[in-house]
């Protein structure tokens, strides 16, 4: 082998061509291409800038141990391993003979319960933001699109108003986590929010649906301003919870299309899962026995249709 195509193989380039082609193909969401560029950095310090050909199941486990030593949580750690086992199947796709990816196994990640907001709480929390101020009412309209559409926040971000035309529509086609083609469905109440707001802002340069003015310059909204304005809203209003974007668009309104009677199906395809396992270990709150004991009464309470033995007998 000779030393060029041997330092092709070095761990550095290997995660370099993969982000390259990551982003080329869009085949992971931009933030979350970022994410793992952060920690790659890191696992190049960890095992160093070693062939991709030395790694194998002796260099997993040795990974591992050094994980633990770290103050990592699970799924922190699994971040490594996820682009371990990435860059090990691009290998595999350019034709490089690698350890098998499927054998790097993940850390097993505590399930926690899944937090959300009540039916009750997502009326109080749209309709808390002022409607006489542009801030109110764009906040207003985000969180109405978010309930309406269930968007990941880089997408809901994402629109622009070029996009909107509800005269014609209230479906939209965009492309989500992964490139995947999805749609969604814009209500009455979100309708009549982004139209109020739009109003407000008046004929402007910015594409983006969801805009903020700095001295007189308007630019697309930025992840961070939301989740800050969603985070005072969500205090002044006395939640105990902490309110995010992914709370209020996938979690809550999960739960509620799953209490509300919503088959898992339906709700796996409105948040456009690939997994129907994703969707009810991460996104659908746990249920309390009073809600067991109110549908075991709905369903299982048969009895009085049952027929008895001597009615059985005289037939």
């Amino acid at each position: 082998m000779n030393f060029l195509f041997s330092k092709k193989l070095n761990l550095s380039e290997c995660l370099k061509r993969f982000f390259a082609k990551a982003e080329a193909d869009a085949i992971l969401a931009p933030r979350t291409i970022q994410k793992y560029k952060e920690v790659a950095g890191m696992l190049i310090r960890i095992l160093g800038d070693i062939n991709i050909k030395r790694i194998n199941e002796m260099a997993v486990i040795e990974l591992k141990q050094k994980l633990n030593q770290r103050n990592l949580s699970a799924s922190r750690k699994n971040h490594f391993l996820i682009i371990l086992r990435h860059i090990l199947a691009q290998c595999e796709r350019d034709g490089i003979k690698v350890f098998d990816q499927s054998k790097v196994t993940k850390f097993t990640v505590p399930q926690k319960e899944v937090s959300y907001l009540t039916k009750e709480q997502l009326i109080t929390l749209a309709s808390a933001p002022s409607n006489k101020t542009i801030t109110g009412l764009r906040m207003r309209a985000i969180i109405q699109t978010a309930i309406s559409t269930g968007c990941r926040v880089s997408e809901l971000l994402g629109l622009n108003k070029s996009q909107i035309d509800f005269e014609t529509s209230s479906v939209l086609s965009i492309r989500t986590k992964g490139n995947r083609p999805h749609q969604i469905i814009f209500n009455s109440a979100s309708q009549m929010a982004i139209q109020e707001y739009l109003e407000m802002r008046g004929n402007d340069a910015c594409d983006a649906l969801f805009a903020t003015i700095n001295m007189n310059n308007i630019n697309r909204l930025q992840v961070n301003d939301l989740q800050r304005g969603l985070r005072n809203l969500g205090k002044k209003l006395g939640f105990k919870i902490n309110v995010t974007p992914h709370l209020i668009a996938r979690r809550s309104v999960a739960t509620l299309m799953f209490k509300e009677g919503v088959p898992l199906g339906v709700i796996q395809k409105f948040l456009n899962h690939s997994s129907s396992q994703v969707t009810t270990k991460f996104y659908i709150g746990n249920l309390d026995f009073e809600e067991v004991k109110k549908h075991h009464s709905e369903i299982m309470n048969f009895g009085k249709e049952m027929k008895s033995g001597e009615e059985v007998n005289s037939r």
